[in-house]
């Protein structure tokens, strides 16, 4: 499939939504993902979602105001306390699946309070990786846009 047709076929999931938010990091994929939903939906209709935490360095927290502002879209932070928790300080192989499930699940709590459905930027070169998170995001039955429109990096 053509980029331009991929593109179209991620425009044509995300007007499913009346409303998204987005796991936003600031990183290639959730950037891609959130301009596309801003583009797509407007940018009234979008959140940026951003985890802060000691485990994420401040120029990325950065990078990624720089970015919400630059598309117009609202961001919030939550403070993710990765640390807090024994099973990712431990270090073990399974740590990023405790941090992105906890991630995920502060975010899905947010949304109480909030509309849309929470999106996150896995694609499908995540699919040949070890991802323990990617297991965290099928759990918690996160949508990936990126993925489902078989989008690459």
């Amino acid at each position: 499939m053509a980029l331009d047709e991929k593109y179209q076929h991620l425009q044509k999931i995300l007007s499913r939504f009346d409303s998204v938010v987005v796991a936003f990091s600031g990183g290639v994929d959730s950037t891609l993902l959130l301009k596309v939903a801003c583009d797509t939906l407007g940018t009234d209709k979008v959140l940026a979602l951003t985890a802060t935490s000691p485990i994420f360095p401040s120029y990325e927290i950065e990078q990624s105001k720089l970015l919400a502002e630059e598309f117009g879209v609202r961001q919030e932070f939550i403070d993710s306390n990765e640390m807090d928790l024994s099973d990712f300080a431990e270090n073990t192989l399974q740590r990023c699946y405790h941090c992105k499930h906890n991630m995920l699940r502060l975010f899905l709590q947010a949304m109480t309070e909030r509309s849309g459905t929470l999106l996150e930027g896995s694609n499908l070169d995540d699919q040949d990786d070890y991802r323990p998170g990617q297991k965290a995001v099928t759990q918690l039955k996160i949508c990936s846009p990126l993925l489902e429109a078989n989008f690459k990096k």
